[in-house]
């Protein structure tokens, strides 16, 4: 490998530092225009206010993932069918209902995944032994449902 030129070694370790002082010196001079310290020095009598406009952090807005509302899905295979209603509210999935039900099985072997829906607060439900098919048409109808309620 051939040898760098010194020139652009030292031209590079100066952009380097520069740009890491550079950091430095912002973040230090956040930590100066603090409200909190001022205030407890001026609370203090140690230093008179400071009228200069401080700069406050922006605050990233939180985007909600699923819109509030009560949204259906619906999935099928080679023994059936199941749709479910899922509702949604500030983001949490508080009730699942399986609105209707037509599988060669009975129905009850899946009727505890509506709760473990709203508590692991996912479709990303565990099998049931002897009803594979069903929770799986189950997990794809809240997954369907799911993706209407995106925001």
């Amino acid at each position: 490998m051939p040898k760098m030129n010194p020139k652009w070694v030292a031209l590079c370790s100066a952009a380097v530092g520069s740009i890491y002082l550079s950091g430095m010196g912002i973040s230090h001079l956040n930590e100066e225009q603090s409200p909190v310290i001022q205030n407890q020095q001026v609370q203090a009598g140690n230093v008179e206010k400071d009228d200069t406009p401080q700069v406050k952090a922006v605050q990233p807005e939180t985007r909600r993932m699923y819109e509030d509302g009560t949204f259906s899905g619906q999935a099928s295979n080679r023994i059936g069918a199941i749709t479910v209603a899922v509702t949604i509210q500030n983001d949490q999935i508080t009730n699942v209902d399986i609105t209707d039900v037509d599988t060669h099985y009975s129905s009850s072997y899946i009727n505890d995944l509506p709760s473990e829906v709203v508590s692991k607060q996912s479709y990303d439900v565990d099998n049931v032994s002897g009803a594979t098919l069903s929770t799986e048409d189950f997990r794809n109808a809240v997954q369907f449902a799911l993706e209407k309620a995106k925001a």
